[in-house]
């Protein structure tokens, strides 16, 4: 899955990504349902597995088991955890959970995007991404406004004075 990708956003294009924040959340929502729904299943399957292992244990049906084993919990826990099948379904079943986790971690990571596009929306709105303005016009007036202020002044308390 892309979720580097689709983490991602175009500053420049809020409003597009806008509209898709919501579809993208939702897919990987939906998608972590999924796998948390096929994780639950695996891991299902791996106690019928070891169920019907046990069974056969017990009744002495197990092919795997030495000759003249005797059947104790322990000695059941263990055949139970060597069986091929078992130890194959239980690396599928950490694969499913490893899945699960990162498409939560997914969905975690979409709630970062929508903030990060909040605030760039506002920053865009007070202009911080605005192109660079020249203020030596604004400065250079200001200078002069504050000439003639202060010469107004002086004006003005020679007339008082005299």
């Amino acid at each position: 899955m892309g979720y580097y990708d689709d983490i991602e956003f175009d500053a420049y294009n809020l409003l597009e990504e806008w509209q898709g924040q919501a579809g993208l959340y939702l897919s990987y929502a939906e998608d972590g349902v999924d796998q948390q729904e096929a994780t639950d299943n695996i891991k299902d399957e791996l106690d019928l597995l070891t169920a019907q292992i046990e069974l056969l244990i017990r009744n002495e049906e197990y092919t795997l088991a030495p000759e003249g084993l005797k059947i104790t919990e322990k000695a059941v826990s263990a055949l139970v955890a060597c069986d091929p099948q078992v130890v194959a379904k239980k690396r599928a079943l950490n694969k499913a959970k490893k899945e699960a986790s990162l498409l939560k971690k997914a969905e975690i990571a979409f709630e970062h995007r929508k903030r990060a596009l909040e605030n760039a929306v506002i920053l865009t709105g007070r202009a911080q991404y605005a192109e660079p303005r020249d203020r030596t016009k604004t400065i250079e007036k200001k200078k002069q406004e504050k000439t003639v202020d202060d010469i107004d002044s002086q004006l003005n308390r020679r007339r008082e004075n005299g």
